[in-house]
């Protein structure tokens, strides 16, 4: 790992977009990861280097500061020549350790973040010397700059709508509940064959029916996707990286700060403009979800040629 260049982030949609990104910096065989274990990275990073770490969650400030001792030392014996991050709360202490071995830089904010930085990038760009990326399109902020998106990687194609017989509904690891996506979901596919992820959202008062699962492997989750007719899920920027991958355009459910789903209305705006670009259709609260599964029916999704 001597001389390689570092990938750090935490696990969830943070781990999907560095992946996603990962070449722009460096092959498979000169890179490494430092992450958390969980069935989405023991999946996605089968076939990587890594460096497993204990899980560091948002707004868990204390378990980050005393993560630092050990980043220093994970630093000191892998000695990247780069580290790259896409946040969150895992990566702090790691790209404070690099930094202070003079170790360069380079931050690249998530997909989610289309105006301004999340938390993460708020304490990062005070770091001196970090290169400072942002995927949004309408940023002005110092010494950030535009990057391009993992989702212009995508686009959508016109399609013949198909009978949903197989469906697969995912809600991410965030860590707020999200029972209203349950619901709605049960009452829109009551026809199908349905796969469910419900993640940290108690399932037992949605009377779902199906394989109904808190977490699923990896592996497992990627090919419930590749065989689904449609996919329904919250706006988080791995789940929807899984659907596009597999060629279909999700349902989205964003999760509001109005109703209790979240801190800020993030996934809202990212819903919205993916929406515009056709790549996913948004249920917004009050919508027949119905209607944007049929809507989602009559596209697919391609990866654009590199």
């Amino acid at each position: 790992m001597t001389g390689s260049v570092g990938f750090v982030a935490s696990p969830g949609g943070h781990v999907d977009e560095a992946f996603e990104i990962a070449e722009r910096f460096a092959p498979r065989a000169d890179r490494f990861w430092v992450t958390a274990r969980t069935p989405q990275t023991e999946s996605l990073l089968a076939a990587e280097t890594v460096v497993w770490v204990p899980e560091v969650k948002s707004r868990q400030g204390l378990k980050a500061a005393r993560s630092l001792a050990g980043a220093v030392r994970i630093m000191r014996q892998t000695r990247p020549r780069s580290v790259v991050s896409t946040g969150a709360a895992l990566t702090v202490p790691y790209m404070l350790a690099a930094r202070a071995l003079r170790i360069p830089l380079t931050y690249v904010e998530s997909a989610t973040r289309l105006t301004s930085p999340s938390q993460t990038g708020r304490i990062i760009e005070r770091v001196p010397g970090t290169r400072l990326f942002h995927q949004g399109s309408d940023w002005g902020r110092g010494a950030w700059q535009q990057f391009g998106s993992v989702f212009d990687n995508f686009e959508a194609h016109p399609a013949e709508p198909r009978t949903v017989r197989r469906a697969l509904v995912t809600l991410g690891s965030e860590k707020f509940p999200f029972p209203r996506a349950l619901r709605e979901s049960r009452d829109a596919l009551s026809a199908a064959e349905v796969a469910w992820q419900v993640g940290n959202t108690p399932a037992e008062d949605a009377t779902l029916t199906g394989d109904v699962r808190q977490w699923w492997p990896g592996d497992e989750l990627a090919a419930a996707a590749r065989s689904a007719d449609v996919i329904i899920t919250h706006a988080g920027v791995g789940s929807i990286l899984m659907a596009l991958r597999a060629g279909v355009c999700p349902v989205v459910l964003a999760r509001t700060a109005r109703l209790g789903e979240h801190v800020d209305d993030h996934q809202v705006e990212l819903a919205a403009r993916l929406d515009e670009r056709g790549l996913v259709t948004f249920a917004r609260p009050g919508d027949a979800l119905a209607d944007h599964v049929q809507a989602a029916q009559a596209r697919r999704i391609v990866r654009r040629p590199q």
